[in-house]
């Protein structure tokens, strides 16, 4: 299970989340986390801070797969289904 700590407020399709907002994608996710069952490499935005092993290992495959698409730069925030920047919602 990862767990994320958002550094900047994001929106996700439906979701919205302020910045401080922590992230899991799994069931065994800890009181007052929002799950993402989506939530993976190809979803990891470089404002996200990985809180334990499992979270730091998907940001790293993340960085991985962008090194590897050549239409992208290494680790960019161009990620499907993610809008940073949107520090109004609290």
């Amino acid at each position: 299970m990862a767990r994320f700590r958002l550094r900047e407020a994001i929106t996700a399709g439906a979701f919205r989340h302020g910045a401080g907002t922590i992230i899991s994608d799994g069931p065994d996710a800890l009181p007052g986390d929002k799950i993402h069952q989506t939530l993976s490499a190809s979803t990891v935005l470089p404002s996200m801070e990985p809180l334990n092993a499992a979270a730091t290992a998907m940001r790293n495959a993340a960085i991985a797969q962008r090194t590897k698409e050549p239409h992208r730069r290494a680790f960019d925030t161009n990620m499907p289904v993610a809008i940073t920047g949107v520090d109004s919602i609290g």
